[in-house]
């Protein structure tokens, strides 16, 4: 018995070092080539695309069942992530879970940084995280070896990273708002905003959309940070925007929700709702919805009432639905 007591110890210790020696204690992913991935079924980003929808073409239709369970040691930061056959839950304690799609099984766990409030963005073989604590707040890892490509010091960052093409977009509680090179991490430029920046980035065409918690929605010149236009509203905010074809749709604390011409910045319509908005809308081809909207909106005009439904205010303090071609789906806590 003290024998197989020694060995189970001895072998403990020794994966117990082997996770110490590994800069991420992850483990190499056998990912599918770029054009090999079913671009519907990967889920790489906030919102599943650079608008920020929370929309798959894949219709889930319940009744849903309960095909396995995970716990995790800490809360799971906006949602999980999915690309081939895995699934990527990133927490606030700055781990990154690694489970099998089909059976649940962990993979493997690595503390990556010190805390994170955002989900992290895949692009290529690569997942890129931001920190919102911690010596270097921008981290890029290489997924299938494994590896750290590098760390980046910035201020606290409360965005979602956003790529695009080879470059990085993320706010800061620093009153600022950054654009980096995606290889290197290194700054391109910085924008100077009035408020601390929550609200993820979304782009439209040459544009990058966020706002401030001073209530300013801002549009940019995605190649230079120019200040293409802002908009005041009324309310702090937190959500990020979510874009159509030509309109971009925020809520604020104050119960507004609010409906812009991406392009322009200009404000057709604004919607009053008995709650704070405080979680994302989602968006489909013909709906857009949100937590404590008072109606549910059709996004190509404008906002046409399709049907009032005050929708159930839940008490997770910051839920993300997603839908599909017919069905909301939605947790609570």
């Amino acid at each position: 018995m003290r024998l197989l007591k020694k060995h189970k110890y001895t072998a403990a210790f020794l994966a117990l070092a082997l996770l110490l020696s590994s800069c991420t204690g992850l483990v190499k992913l056998d990912l599918p080539n770029a054009d090999e991935r079913d671009l519907d079924q990967s889920w790489t980003m906030l919102g599943k695309n650079e608008q920020r929808q929370h929309f798959s073409l894949s219709n889930v239709s319940p009744p849903l069942d309960v095909v396995w369970k995970k716990r995790v040691k800490s809360t799971i930061v906006d949602h999980p992530l999915a690309i081939g056959d895995y699934i990527i839950a990133p927490t606030k304690a700055g781990e990154l879970y690694l489970v099998d799609y089909l059976t649940g099984n962990g993979i493997g766990t690595g503390k990556v940084g010190v805390a994170m409030d955002n989900a992290p963005t895949i692009s290529g073989n690569n997942i890129l995280l931001a920190m919102k604590a911690g010596p270097e707040k921008l981290l890029k890892l290489d997924l299938r070896n494994a590896e750290q490509e590098y760390k980046q010091n910035y201020p606290a960052i409360n965005t979602s990273p956003l790529i695009w093409q080879d470059r990085v977009y993320f706010g800061s509680d620093r009153k600022k708002f950054f654009c980096a090179d995606f290889k290197t991490g290194e700054e391109i430029w910085q924008f100077k905003t009035a408020g601390a920046v929550f609200s993820s980035p979304a782009r439209s065409g040459n544009s990058i959309l966020f706002a401030d918690v001073s209530g300013i929605l801002y549009s940019l010149d995605i190649e230079t940070g120019e200040e293409n236009w802002r908009k005041q509203l009324n309310g702090t905010i937190y959500s990020h925007p979510v874009l159509d074809e030509n309109n971009a749709y925020i809520g604020t604390v104050s119960g507004n929700m609010y409906v812009l011409y991406s392009g322009s910045g200009v404000l057709p319509e604004q919607y009053s709702a008995v709650r704070r908005f405080m979680a994302t809308s989602c968006i489909s081809d013909i709906m857009l919805m949100s937590y404590y909207a008072f109606t549910n909106r059709r996004a190509k005009s404008f906002g046409a009432i399709l049907r009032k439904a005050l929708l159930t205010p839940y008490h997770s303090p910051h839920p993300t639905m997603f839908t599909s071609p017919h069905w909301i789906k939605t947790c609570t806590s």
